[in-house]
C-alpha cells in the first residue's frame, strides 16, 4: 500500500530545529515518531521531549554533501545512496537510470556475496522515492523487478547452474536479509515474488518472525559480533530501515530498540571518535586507524566527538536521512562520561563490563545429547540460525546439523565454504558420531570464526581507553577476532596479534590480509582497569593450521609518528601523546620492522610501526596506561614503569610453541598482579572475575544477562527499552 504522505529530511529537520529553538521541545509529528503503548514513543521522541542541538544540523550538512558526490562509473550502490540523499533533501524526481544500476543488477543475477548490502540501498531508494514515483518510470520498473525477483533466504529455490555465493548467516547478514524481505513484502504485498512464487505479504510474514527473534536475542544475549567497527554499521542500516519504514508499530519499535543498542555500545566505547576497543570481528583495513572504521561516519554524525572530518560522504546517508528514528540523548551523556579525573592516588575513569553471545566450548569432551546454553537445544532446527550467527558451524555440538544443512542446500560449492570442502566426502559417508569426533579432534584449528561467549572489560578516561575480551578462546585459531586494544586517539592506538602471514611486498594496506587481520592463535588476555596482560601459546603446531600455518613470532602495532615521543628501555617500549602515556613490555626481545615505502604500502606512515618479538609464537605482553595527573612527567612514568621488571615463568620448554607462562608484576598504579596461562588473575591479593559478567555493568546501566529490558540513565536523560512489549521510552533525542 502506497503512503502518499511523504516527508523529506529537509522539511522534517527544519521544523524540528525551529520548534527546538523556540520552545526547547520537539514536535513528535515533525520528527515522524509513531506512538505506541500510551505515552511511550515507538520510534521518535515522545511529546514534550527536549531536542538536543547538533544532530539535525549535521544530518542536513551531510546530506547536502552526499547529494553532490560523483561516484565512479561502476559503483551502483554509491549512486543509489547519492539518490537517497537527493530524495531526502528535495521534492522533485532524481536522475537515476537503469544503466546506473548495472553493477547491482549483475551482482544480484550472479548471486554474489553482499548483495543484501545492495538491496538495503534499493529498499531505502524505493521508500524515499515514494515507492518509485520520484524515479524515472523505467528505473522504477527495474528496481521493482529486482525486489520481486530477489532470493531473500537460503532456503528459497536456487537457479540451476549458478552457485549461491551469498553469506546469509552471520549476525549482520541475518538482520539485513530479514529486513529487506520484510520491507519489500510490505511495499508489494500482492505481488508474486518470482524466485519462489510467494506473495509479498507472505514474505513479510516470514521475515517478521525472524526479525522479532533476532532483536530479542540481541537484547538478551548481546551481539556475537561484539563491538564490530565493521558490522555494527550494517546492523544499523537494517535496524534504522525498520524504524523508518515498517508500518507495523511493533516492528518499527523493535528496529529502533536494536539501533539504540548498537549506538549505546558505540557511545560507551568511543574515545575522540575512535571505536577503539576489542572487536568480535574486524579487519586490517578497519583497525589500524579509527579513521578507517566503517562505523566512523555514523559515530561522527551522531556524536561528533572527533576533530577529524567524515571519511565517507555516503556511508551514513541511511541515518542522516531518517525522519522518524532519533538517537536517544542519553547516549551523548554516556559518550562524554569519563568518570573521576585521575589523581596521583588513582587513575580515575570508568569501567564497563559486558557479556556477549552464548557459551559454546568446542574443546570440551564429546557427550551424548549435550545441554545447550540458555535452554537452547543444539539439535533443534529453529536454533540453527542462532548458532550460525555465532559462526558456530563446526563445533562438535552443532556440526552434524550444520553439515546436514550444507548438504541439503548444496553449500559445499560456495567459495565461503571452501575451508570445509576437504571434509565433504568424509561427512557424507560417516555416521553422526564419527562426524562429531572428527570435529572434536580438529577443534583448536577448525573453528576459526567462532564467536562464542565473550566477557569484555573496558576502562575509559578522558584521554585514554583500554579494552579486552577476557580469557577468550586461548590458543585456538582465529579469523577476525580483535582481542585487546589501547587507544589514545583516532590514530594513536596499540594492540598485539599473532600473525598468520608476514606482510608481503605489494600488499594493499586497506585489505583483509592475515598479517594483521587474524591471529594464528588467540591469546589469553586479561585486564584490570588500566593494565592488560596478554599471553600467547598456540594449542597446535603451525603445520596443523588448516589455512597454511602461522608465523614464529608475535608483534605489536605501535605507530610511532602518531605519538609525540617513543622510547625503549630494556624490553619496554614507552610512548607519550600530550600528557597521556602508554607502556608496552614484551618477554621476548623486540625489534622495529622497517618497510621500504617503494615496496610496501604503509598508508603514509614513514616511521616504523610494527614491533616484532622474534623467537617463537608464545610470548607475554604487558600494557599500562598513565597520565601526567597520576605520574607527573613522562620521565616519572618511565621511572615508575621500569622500576619493577615483570617476572615470567615458562610452564615448560619455552622453545615449544604451546608452552604457556605464569606472570607476576607490580604495577605502579594497581599494585601486585599475578596471572598464568591456567592461573587466575589476582590484583592486590583479590582474584578478579574473568567471565560470568552481566549483559551490561556500567555507570549508566546495570542489565542482567538474559534480560529483555534495559534502563540507561545519564546525568539528565534516560532511556528505557523493553523488547517483549515492545516499548521504547526516551526523555530526549539528539
Amino acid at each position: 500500500m502506497r503512503n502518499r504522505g511523504k516527508i523529506t529530511i529537509g522539511v522534517a529537520l527544519s521544523v524540528a530545529l525551529i520548534i527546538g529553538a523556540c520552545s526547547g521541545t520537539a514536535d513528535d509529528s515533525a520528527s515522524g515518531g509513531a506512538s505506541g503503548g500510551g505515552e511511550t514513543s515507538a520510534v521518535g521522541n515522545a511529546a514534550g521531549e527536549e531536542a538536543t542541538s547538533g544532530f539535525a544540523e549535521r544530518s542536513l550538512r551531510y546530506l547536502a554533501t552526499a547529494a553532490e558526490v560523483e561516484p565512479s562509473a561502476d559503483n551502483s550502490r554509491a549512486k543509489v545512496w547519492r539518490a537517497v540523499a537527493q530524495l531526502a533533501t528535495g521534492d522533485g524526481p532524481v536522475a537515476l537510470s537503469v544503466a546506473d544500476l548495472d553493477t547491482i543488477t549483475r551482482r544480484i543475477a550472479e548471486f554474489t556475496d553482499t548483495t543484501d548490502f545492495d538491496m538495503i540501498a534499493l529498499i531505502n531508494l524505493w521508500y524515499r522515492s515514494d515507492f518509485g514515483e520520484r524515479l524515472a518510470a523505467d528505473t522504477a520498473d527495474h528496481v521493482r523487478s529486482l525486489m520481486v525477483g530477489f532470493k531473500y533466504w537460503y532456503t528459497e529455490p536456487q537457479p540451476e547452474g549458478i552457485v549461491d555465493e551469498r553469506w546469509y548467516w552471520s549476525e549482520n547478514h541475518q538482520i539485513l536479509f530479514h529486513t529487506i524481505e520484510y520491507l519489500a513484502g510490505q511495499a508489494l504485498p500482492e505481488a508474486t515474488f518470482t524466485n519462489d512464487g510467494r506473495t509479498g505479504a507472505e514474505h513479510a510474514a516470514h521475515a517478521e518472525a525472524l526479525i522479532r527473534r533476532w532483536v530479542e536475542q540481541r537484547a538478551r544475549y548481546g551481539f556475537s559480533e561484539w563491538y564490530s567497527n565493521v558490522y555494527y554499521s550494517e546492523d544499523l542500516e537494517a535496524l534504522v530501515a525498520l524504524a523508518e519504514f515498517a508500518q507495523e508499530p511493533d516492528i518499527a519499535t523493535l528496529g529502533a530498540i536494536g539501533a539504540d543498542l548498537v549506538l549505546y555500545d558505540i557511545a560507551g566505547h568511543t574515545l575522540r571518535g575512535a571505536f577503539g576497543v576489542t572487536h568480535g570481528r574486524s579487519y586490517k583495513k578497519d583497525k589500524m586507524t579509527a579513521l578507517d572504521e566503517d562505523t566512523w561516519d555514523v559515530s561522527k554524525l551522531v556524536f561528533d566527538s572527533a576533530t577529524e572530518d567524515h571519511q565517507s560522504q555516503l556511508s551514513a546517508v541511511f541515518l542522516a536521512s531518517a525522519t522518524k528514528y532519533r538517537p536517544p540523548a542519553v547516549l551523548a551523556e554516556v559518550l562524554r562520561d569519563f568518570g573521576e579525573a585521575p589523581t596521583p592516588a588513582d587513575v580515575g575513569g570508568t569501567v564497563e563490563l559486558a557479556r556477549h553471545s552464548l557459551e559454546l566450548d568446542p574443546l570440551v569432551p564429546v557427550t551424548d545429547d549435550p545441554d545447550g546454553p540458555m535452554g537452547l537445544a543444539f539439535d533443534a532446527p529453529e536454533n540453527l540460525m542462532t548458532w550460525w550467527a555465532m559462526a558456530a558451524m563446526t563445533p562438535w555440538q552443532t556440526v552434524v546439523e550444520s553439515t546436514s544443512e550444507m548438504t541439503t542446500y548444496n553449500m559445499w560449492e560456495a567459495k565461503l565454504f571452501s575451508p570445509f570442502k576437504p571434509f565433504e566426502g568424509i561427512v557424507k559417508n560417516s555416521t553422526p558420531d564419527t562426524i562429531r569426533q572428527l570435529a572434536s579432534s580438529l577443534a583448536p584449528v577448525i573453528n576459526i570464526g567462532l564467536l562464542s561467549e565473550a566477557n569484555t572489560y573496558t576502562w575509559r578516561s578522558e584521554n585514554a581507553m583500554l579494552s579486552t575480551a577476557q580469557d577468550y578462546r586461548k590458543g585456538q585459531a582465529s579469523q577476525q577476532h580483535h582481542i585487546w586494544q589501547a587507544t589514545l586517539g583516532p590514530n594513536a592506538q596499540v594492540f598485539t596479534t599473532h600473525p598468520r602471514t608476514a606482510t608481503e611486498p605489494g600488499t594493499k594496506w586497506h585489505s583483509n590480509t592475515d598479517d594483521w587481520t587474524s591471529n594464528g592463535a588467540l591469546p589469553r588476555s586479561v585486564q584490570h582497569r588500566n593494565v592488560n596482560i596478554t599471553m600467547y601459546a598456540p594449542l597446535f603446531a603451525s603445520s596443523e593450521h588448516l589455512q597454511g600455518g602461522y608465523q614464529d613470532y608475535t608483534h605489536a602495532y605501535f605507530p610511532q609518528e602518531h605519538f609525540d615521543e617513543v622510547i625503549s628501555v630494556g624490553n619496554w617500549t614507552i610512548g607519550r601523546l600530550d600528557d597521556t602515556y602508554l607502556a608496552l613490555w614484551s618477554w621476548r626481545p623486540t625489534r622495529w620492522q622497517v618497510y621500504d615505502p617503494a615496496e610496501f604500502d604503509t598508508n603514509g606512515l614513514t616511521e616504523p610501526f610494527e614491533l616484532v618479538a622474534d623467537g617463537g609464537p608464545n610470548n607475554v605482553w604487558i600494557t599500562e596506561l598513565g597520565t601526567a595527573a597520576t605520574h607527573g612527567t613522562f620521565d616519572g612514568f618511565v621511572e615508575a614503569i621500569t622500576g619493577n621488571e615483570p617476572a615470567v615463568t615458562p610452564l615448560g620448554d619455552p622453545a615449544v610453541f604451546s608452552t604457556g607462562f605464569d606472570v607476576a608484576w607490580t604495577s605502579p598504579t594497581q599494585g601486585p598482579i599475578t596471572v598464568g596461562w591456567d592461573a587466575p588473575l589476582v590484583v592486590a591479593g583479590t582474584e578478579q572475575a574473568l567471565r560470568g559478567y552481566p549483559r551490561v555493568d556500567a555507570p549508566w546501566a546495570q542489565v542482567p544477562f538474559d534480560s529483555t529490558s534495559y534502563v540507561i540513565a545519564g546525568g539528565k536523560h534516560r532511556l528505557r527499552l523493553d523488547v517483549t512489549a515492545p516499548e521504547r521510552d526516551s526523555t530526549g533525542g539528539l
